[in-house]
């Protein structure tokens, strides 16, 4: 990008945000955090405000649904983390998974019944 005189600006995974930071004119950890005024270009004119009173707003995402049967991971969460975890078999999600951003979502989740907060890993962690 650079060298054909274009601006560029990184939105890498952890793991690949030192390689992007040479040659781009911006790494960001997310879209949330992308001043377009900083390139010269017009604001975002979706956000919405939140009713909470404070300056903050959000963008009008769709929310993502996934269904699929629980299956058996690397055994690592709950040692781990210290908390139960769930996998879903990602193959029957193909289309889903690859249409996210890898990173961390926060959400619900359904589990017979009954609705719990979540808290999803997309990609490598």
């Amino acid at each position: 990008g650079q060298s054909a005189g274009m601006r560029t600006i990184a939105v890498p995974s952890i793991r690949d945000r030192a390689a992007f930071e040479r040659c781009a004119d911006a790494v960001i950890h997310s879209l949330y955090d992308l001043d377009l005024a900083k390139f010269g270009l017009p604001a975002f004119e979706d956000w919405l405000p939140l009713d909470d009173g404070s300056a903050d707003a959000v963008l009008p995402i769709p929310p993502v649904v996934m269904r699929g049967p629980v299956v058996k991971g690397f055994g690592r969460g709950a040692k781990e983390l210290g908390i139960p975890t769930a996998n879903l078999d990602v193959a029957a999600l193909k289309f889903q998974v690859d249409s996210l951003a890898p990173g961390i979502y926060l959400g619900f989740a359904k589990l017979r019944g009954k609705i719990y907060q979540q808290v999803m890993s997309i990609g490598w962690n």
